[in-house]
């Protein structure tokens, strides 16, 4: 799970409203939004390969995600 902080943003609300996930490195998140925690995103896809830089993130769509891991298991949020 990672949240944003004051040293490191996802810029997970706008991911969130914009019904996009989140690529970093090797993983992919799915942001969510709690009244309790606020915008978060949730782990759900590791890559053995590097979907980004080092550091580095995008937001996309399902369909530009599972070009992206050359498999389709991801739907648009």
């Amino acid at each position: 799970m990672i949240k944003d902080n004051s040293k490191r943003s996802y810029n997970i609300d706008k991911a969130y409203h914009n019904k996009k996930y989140i690529v970093a490195y090797k993983s992919v998140y799915q942001p969510f939004y709690s009244t309790n925690v606020g915008y978060y995103a949730q782990k759900v896809y590791t890559s053995p390969h590097k979907l980004t830089l080092a550091g580095r993130f995008i937001h996309r769509t399902g369909d530009e995600v599972n070009r992206l891991i050359d498999i389709v298991l991801f739907n648009n949020l």
